[in-house]
């Protein structure tokens, strides 16, 4: 059985820090910390929703939509390592949206396509009511997928992401322009008819229950 709940209370958050901390420690991206998780200041912004997607009772993935407006006093993780890309190529005051802190469980690496776009499926409904540009920070092996699936660009030299030890590159697009063919190609990451559940603060007693997603 496979659900996405929406990260609100601090038992579900620490099962993600913990699930980042694997992740990473396992691709060899962060040092060692007697803590065993991984959290950064955006997880507690106001500005952020924390996705985990759950097998069978178990946390297998995460990831995490942040939106702002570029020049406002908000701000997205990539805005701390490609400022000057992100002005470059995004006009001045526009939305934008960023999927971020993206994880799977290192032992179901072979389903971790549809994990991320199982999570994607509700970032991209995140997009929808926040953003205008989409941007991510990717590793080089990773832009040829989000490129196909995303229509995501990669626009910057290798940079190191915070955090992170590792290098990764900028992507972006417009999205509002893009959302129309991405949905057509893969439909997979249209939105479902109970998704709203999980946007609307009326139903936020359903937040971390979550939606079942068809298996």
């Amino acid at each position: 059985m496979r659900r996405i709940r929406r990260v609100c209370t601090a038992k579900l958050r620490e099962a993600v820090f913990e699930l980042r901390y694997r992740a990473y420690r396992h691709q060899d991206v962060i040092a060692p910390d007697a803590s065993a998780r991984f959290e950064d200041e955006f997880d507690h912004a106001e500005n952020s929703i924390i996705w985990a997607l759950e097998e069978d009772g178990a946390i297998v993935a995460s990831m995490r939509s942040t939106w702002a407006t570029q020049g406002g006093k908000q701000t997205i993780p990539e805005m701390l390592a490609y400022q000057d890309v992100i002005h470059a190529v995004v006009p001045a005051g526009a939305a934008l949206i960023s999927g971020n802190r993206l994880v799977t469980l290192p032992q179901s690496m072979s389903r971790s396509s549809r994990a991320v776009e199982s999570l994607l499926r509700f970032h991209l409904q995140v997009a929808a009511r926040e953003g205008r540009w989409a941007l991510a920070a990717a590793r080089h092996n990773h832009l040829p997928y989000y490129q196909r699936l995303l229509a995501l660009e990669h626009v910057s030299e290798p940079r190191r992401y915070p955090g992170l030890t590792c290098d990764m590159y900028l992507m972006a697009c417009d999205f509002l322009s893009n959302i129309n063919e991405v949905i057509l190609r893969n439909p997979q990451l249209a939105s479902g008819a109970s998704d709203f559940e999980l946007f609307e603060p009326s139903c936020s007693e359903r937040w971390e229950q979550g939606i079942l997603l068809p298996e």
